[in-house]
């Protein structure tokens, strides 16, 4: 009986790697079923905001913040799109839909290029006094 359970057990591992090499075909390509979303183009303004549908997932962005930041935004008084952060709530704002909006923000690039030239030169100054502060030990 237990040469039995054995065999069986070989067996099953045999089909398993023979299953693991590809030979009954590949799996298919992962679908994404998540809602779009649409993102009118052009400049983020009232005409932007009307035509504007921002799905909800399971998992996103607070609603009422990015509502905010966006009124905010056309009213001329919204801080640079690199340095906002919302948080994350069930049934939020899908973050890629609301991710790609903020690419469209004025400005959103110029003010990623000012915290990359401004963090690089502190990076190299901090290391310089370690350096610097070890050596005079």
């Amino acid at each position: 009986m237990v040469w039995a359970i054995v065999v069986v057990a070989v067996l099953v591992m045999a089909v398993g790697a023979w299953v693991g090499t590809g030979k009954l075909g590949e799996m298919p390509d992962v679908v994404n079923d998540r809602p779009k979303g649409r993102i009118p183009d052009g400049e983020v303004d009232a005409a932007f905001l009307e035509g504007l549908a921002v799905p909800l997932a399971p998992t996103g962005y607070d609603p009422a913040q990015v509502d905010k930041y966006l009124d905010d935004v056309i009213a001329g008084e919204a801080a640079p799109a690199a340095e906002v952060r919302f948080d994350t709530v069930r049934r939020g704002y899908d973050m890629q839909v609301v991710d790609a909006i903020l690419e469209r923000v004025p400005g959103a690039h110029e003010a990623r290029r000012a915290v990359a030239q401004d963090a690089e030169p502190a990076a190299v100054e901090d290391v310089a006094d370690t350096v610097a502060d070890t050596e005079t030990r």
